[in-house]
């Protein structure tokens, strides 16, 4: 199954990373959310898989790598680095992911628990960081976990994930009530 959307993203290709957190966060939140959409899909489409119980599983999960990072340029260019086909996200944590691989405004600290409890709440505490408001990002995981709204798929799937990442792209934020079919065989 393959998406049938026709969004491009409007992000020039071969910008530093740090020319493209400006150009990023010079967007409307609409348009953040549609390239946070991108991204992800494209993620889903290099290989990444759907899991459930864990935003992130241990592939990009920096500190179950044992790897540390002194401020979160570092953790932003691990996500970039990170090889998709080796990794798996539910609906919440392939929109972290993508934001702070595409615009990360992200507050660091060394984190004694959970490196991803710890971005989680960093993710939720921070407005500028994410485009999408809590309860949309609730309700895209409570779609993509447990069919919610029963939208087309069986939850945990990877074709779930990209028909939600779809539904972001057609309507510039998750739309439960959108229960279209955005994939074809």
């Amino acid at each position: 199954m393959k998406p049938n959307i026709t969004y491009k993203s409007v992000i020039p290709k071969g910008l530093s990373l740090k020319k493209r957190n400006e150009f990023f966060h010079s967007l409307d939140k609409q348009s953040q959310r549609l390239e946070i959409a991108w991204d992800s899909l494209q993620l889903v489409l290099s290989g990444m898989k759907g899991t459930r119980g864990a935003y992130w599983d241990k592939a990009l999960d920096p500190y179950k790598k044992n790897l540390q990072f002194v401020n979160s340029t570092e953790l932003q260019e691990y996500l970039n680095s990170v090889e998709p086909s080796k990794c798996a996200v539910c609906a919440r944590g392939a929109i972290m992911c993508s934001t702070i691989r595409l615009g990360n405004k992200l507050s660091f600290a060394k984190h004694n628990s959970s490196c991803m409890n710890g971005i989680a709440e960093s993710v939720d505490k921070l407005k500028s960081l994410t485009a999408f408001s809590t309860d949309s990002l609730r309700r895209m995981e409570a779609e993509y976990e447990s069919s919610n709204y029963n939208h087309p798929f069986a939850h945990n799937t990877r074709n779930k994930l990209m028909n939600i990442l779809c539904n972001i792209l057609v309507n510039g934020d998750f739309n439960e009530k959108d229960k279209t079919n955005y994939l074809i065989s």
